[in-house]
């Protein structure tokens, strides 16, 4: 079991200023996984920042905090509930999270792999000795019409579209583009494992949920499930949340980037 501190960073963007959709449940998913990190995997050290807060500097900022004087064996979890998108980068087709924007277009907002490469570069975090784990409750699918998928009315995704021709060069929704989390530009050998939210072809989904409030909903089965069953591996817990949410969404959680630690407890 690993005994290193437990670090992370809670990002969450309900308010997107007057150019971008607004996503309820988001500040109330980072408050969730807050209180389930702390209450029951007992979290040494964190930090909050919240939609005006989490401008791409303002989380830079945070990540390089987050990284800064990890030991061997600390356990380190960046926690994002926002807006994701799917642009053109570097000429190729990739999806990035989108950080509260300081302009109407959004181009400042969008945050890439090679961006999360650099920063684990600048702060010399050594992956192959530290656990990273990235919880992205986002989407970067956006090609699909409400109308073809099962989601009810009220449901939001958490997808924004970027106005700027260069920006929303995206592919289709069957089309493969490069994934955010997999730190391509980092040639550290050890890689962070991803619990996404969705496939990269599927929508996450904001919703009210059964206790009457806006939640993304993997965060909210998610954190459900953990608080129920807080020895479950990572695979166990896409496979606990995947049913109850493929009743009545179009979104199937999933995995990614370090294979070993899928078959390890959550945060251990």
């Amino acid at each position: 079991m690993t005994t290193g501190a437990l670090k992370a960073l809670f990002v969450g963007i309900s308010d997107y200023g007057p150019s971008f959709n607004a996503l309820p449940g988001c500040k109330l998913d980072i408050s969730s996984w807050h209180a389930l990190l702390r209450d029951t995997f007992g979290i040494h050290t964190s930090r909050v920042l919240s939609d005006g807060e989490a401008t791409r500097a303002g989380v830079e900022a945070g990540l390089r905090w987050l990284f800064a004087g990890a030991s061997a064996g600390d356990r380190l979890v960046f926690v994002y509930a926002g807006h994701g998108t799917r642009t053109t980068h570097d000429s190729a087709t990739e999806d990035a999270l989108f950080f509260y924007p300081k302009t109407a277009s959004g181009s400042d907002a969008t945050f890439f792999d090679d961006d999360l490469s650099q920063l684990v570069k600048s702060t010399k975090l050594d992956l192959t000795t530290t656990q990273l784990t990235l919880i992205l409750d986002c989407c970067y699918s956006g090609g699909l019409v409400r109308a073809l998928v099962k989601a009810p009315p009220t449901a939001i995704p958490r997808f924004v579209e970027l106005p700027t021709p260069r920006d929303t060069t995206r592919a289709p929704a069957t089309t493969t583009s490069l994934p955010f989390g997999q730190l391509r530009a980092h040639h550290g050998g050890a890689k962070p494992l991803v619990v996404a939210a969705a496939k990269a072809t599927e929508m996450a989904w904001d919703n009210q949920m059964p206790d009457g409030k806006h939640h993304g909903v993997f965060s909210y089965f998610a954190v459900t499930a953990l608080k129920a069953t807080p020895s479950s591996t990572y695979d166990t817990l896409i496979e606990r949340v995947t049913p109850s949410i493929d009743k009545e969404f179009p979104q199937h959680p999933m995995l990614g980037g370090n294979e070993t630690r899928r078959r390890l407890p959550f945060l251990q």
